[in-house]
């Protein structure tokens, strides 16, 4: 880089990292600077029974999509199948990780940029409503994690062929009372984010998501993308390509040379109005958002259109379990040599797990390309279009937007270094 080299330490994310940038090139780098914690190498050698505890460490933040994306590799490698009532559990309990997540980042991370204020602790003062709505929201979340999970951080009942434990017919009950109570709180939360007067960013992105039968899934049996990639998500390494850059100790991810988007707004620009959930189809007419969403500061607002989603999305599988006809909730398989890979949609976009078995089901090769590592090079190329296209923007303010655009993106810098 050349010019009047800027370094910037960008607070307010999930982990560490630099921004160096140039006003006069208009060159941009993101730098992740925290040490790698080698995972994909930790597990090889280790059962397929620990694949899921370990992995999850990754990260603290979304561990419940660590455990989904290794169960669901070991389950395709053993060849196991899963009934509806397992099933809806576990979107249900995916789908409260990304609330969870998404109401953390949106309110505590992203929301003091747009209040003026430098944080939780003083937005807690200063706007004790958007506080309580962060806090009711997340009480949801974690109240739905706990339950189905048995805790609320790194959950210990999701297993092989299902769950170890589930919840009575009364907590299931209680979970769609707390649901509908933290809708109406998600309501409130995206009529905010939908009212704020974001940085200017316009710039067409690939957007990559799970689909199944043509509508966004966590669990989607299709990876698609807007430039016309429709595979399985088996084949990933296909079309994800990553790259090792010398600033940085996360890897940058490409499709075809390019820059790729996952996440909260790519997952929204990838749907139909009529594929949301009904409340939060009346909530995009009634708070007059339009989308494709080509901004990437409006992944904040993407996120809360999420939020309300899910919590539909929740209220239902958590219905359908309840008057569905009841099924085990843990199914038998035989270990066997093979190869798996999970796919979820996970807060920050998809995540993917590989790992090769031998015939004892010990590890004998593993690959994880997490959401934030496919985003990296997509930042890069967003920060440096905002800049072409905010010349006459003062420096302070740019260099302000600029951290915002960032945080925006929700990097989880610890999944990014696994």
């Amino acid at each position: 880089m050349s010019g009047d080299i800027l370094n910037q330490y960008i607070t307010k994310i999930e982990g560490h990292g630099n921004l160096k940038y140039s006003h006069k090139s208009g060159s941009v780098r993101v730098e992740i600077d925290e040490g790698e914690r080698l995972f994909e190498k930790l597990v090889i050698g280790q059962s397929y029974r620990d694949v899921a505890f370990i992995t999850a460490r990754i990260c603290g933040v979304c561990p419940t999509s660590h455990v989904f994306a290794a169960t669901l590799a070991v389950e395709n490698a053993f060849e196991v199948e899963v009934n509806d009532a397992i099933l809806s559990l576990r979107k249900a309990l995916q789908a409260a990780q990304i609330v969870q997540s998404h109401t953390l980042h949106a309110f505590f991370l992203a929301l003091p940029d747009y209040l003026g204020v430098s944080g939780g602790l003083e937005l807690h003062d200063k706007n004790p409503r958007a506080f309580k709505l962060a806090s009711g929201l997340k009480s949801v979340a974690d109240e739905i994690i706990a339950v189905i999970g048995g805790r609320p951080v790194h959950p210990v009942s999701p297993t092989i062929g299902g769950f170890t434990k589930v919840p009575k017919d009364k907590e299931i009950e209680g979970l769609i009372s707390s649901v509908r109570s933290g809708q109406r709180l998600a309501l409130e939360a995206l009529e905010l984010f939908a009212g704020f007067r974001y940085p200017y960013l316009k710039r067409l992105a690939e957007y990559f998501s799970l689909t199944k039968s043509d509508v966004v899934d966590i669990f989607g049996d299709r990876l698609i993308s807007s430039n016309g990639v429709d595979i399985s998500p088996s084949d990933y390494q296909y079309v994800i390509k990553e790259k090792v850059k010398s600033y940085s100790t996360a890897k940058f991810a490409t499709h075809d040379n390019h820059g790729m988007l996952v996440g909260a707004i790519a997952r929204v620009n990838m749907m139909e109005t009529t594929d949301f959930m009904p409340k939060t189809q009346g909530a995009l007419k009634e708070f007059k958002i339009k989308t494709p969403l080509l901004n990437t500061f409006k992944n904040n607002l993407a996120q809360a259109i999420e939020i309300l989603n899910f919590l539909e999305i929740i209220e239902h599988e958590l219905t359908s379990y309840l008057t569905g006809r009841r099924m085990r909730t843990k199914v038998g398989y035989t270990v066997q040599a093979g190869t798996g890979v999970g796919a979820v949609e996970a807060p920050r976009g998809t995540l993917y797990h590989m790992y090769e078995f031998d015939k004892n089901g010990i590890v004998t090769d593993c690959d994880i390309i997490t959401p934030t590592v496919q985003n990296l090079t997509n930042l890069e190329d967003d920060a440096s279009v905002y800049l072409a296209q905010n010349k006459t923007v003062t420096i302070p303010r740019r260099e302000r937007e600029l951290t915002m655009l960032v945080r925006a993106y929700d990097p989880c810098i610890t999944c990014s270094v696994h």
